[in-house]
């Protein structure tokens, strides 16, 4: 079916963010984007109106919005977690940038906000829910908790409906080649050795078209106020059998050398959430098992790898 609405999206030169623009548009939504340039979107730059601008710039994020009055603005613009940036950028990024996008506002007409947030909030453990408090253990968790608070205010002060949904890892085609999988990928195609940490962290993995469906759920579905859900498969695996499940599918010989890097200071060694209020309030619920998922990535990088190293 075919939307007629229309759609402001930050960090769409992400992972994450691309993939989302690139289904809005096959979806037929009008698609206005907030960007520093024209990273790897060039196939639907035509289908998008491009305001150039800085989420951390207030009066570029004014200037973006003035003339706009959204249906649904998709805020997924970010710091990484890896390799992580300074302290400062986590702040100006998630915090301040998600002041300035909520101060751009039609305070008259505010248009639904669905907000990308991270398992990063919850600190360390396994089958987090929503109803725990945040304790994050990193600066991207505290920052992104802070985000979450500012959206939660601006919704009830606006009587508005905003969606922050708590991302647990998503992986697919178009991630950096710092990440895991392009990197044990990467290597597995260059037949060079796999070099990692003890490999020992738990991950809760998501396929990125996943996450794409829930987003826009979340842009579409009628919900109240201010809503959080978990984004996540509900099942871990480390990361050592990640890079071997990865080299197997592959059928690779690279060998994989676990420990060959240090653990950062800040490492969460066990991150997995529940997912069964996304369930309950968007009826979404992961399509993508992991084994179809890495296919699908592998495939794409055979294809991409030589465009892709960064």
């Amino acid at each position: 079916m075919t939307s007629t609405k229309t759609a402001f999206v930050t960090g769409a030169t992400g992972m994450v963010g691309g993939h989302l623009v690139r289904r809005l548009v096959h979806e037929g939504w009008r698609v206005h984007v907030l960007m520093r340039g024209h990273g790897g979107l060039e196939e639907v730059m035509d289908s998008l109106t491009v305001h150039h601008g800085d989420l951390t710039v207030a009066t570029e994020v004014t200037e973006a919005l003035r003339t706009l009055s959204p249906d649904v603005v998709f805020h997924l613009a970010s710091t990484p977690f890896n390799p992580p940036p300074e302290p400062e950028a986590h702040f100006r990024v998630n915090v301040e940038g998600m002041a300035n996008l909520l101060a751009a506002l039609d305070e008259k007409h505010p248009p639904r906000l669905v907000f990308t947030s991270s398992g990063a909030v919850y600190g360390s453990g396994a089958g987090l829910k929503e109803d725990m408090p945040p304790a994050p253990a990193t600066v991207l968790g505290e920052t992104k908790a802070a985000a979450g608070k500012l959206l939660q205010t601006y919704s009830r002060e606006k009587d508005c409906s905003a969606v922050e949904l708590r991302l647990f890892t998503p992986y697919g085609p178009r991630e950096r080649p710092s990440r895991l999988l392009p990197h044990v990928i990467g290597c597995a195609l260059e037949g060079r050795p796999v070099e990692l940490t003890s490999g020992d962290q738990k991950r809760d993995y998501s396929f990125v078209e996943d996450v794409i469906d829930a987003l826009i759920m979340a842009g579409e579905k009628e919900l109240p106020g201010h809503c959080v859900m978990n984004i996540c498969s509900g099942e871990s695996i480390t990361v050592r059998h990640m890079a071997a499940r990865i080299l197997e599918l592959m059928e690779s010989s690279a060998p994989l050398k676990l420990g060959a890097r240090p653990t950062r200071s800040d490492e969460i060694m066990e991150l997995s959430g529940d997912n069964k209020l996304a369930e309950s309030l968007l009826g979404w619920t992961p399509k993508i098992g992991l084994d179809e998922g890495l296919r699908r990535t592998i495939a794409w990088y055979r294809t991409h790898h030589d465009s892709h190293k960064g």
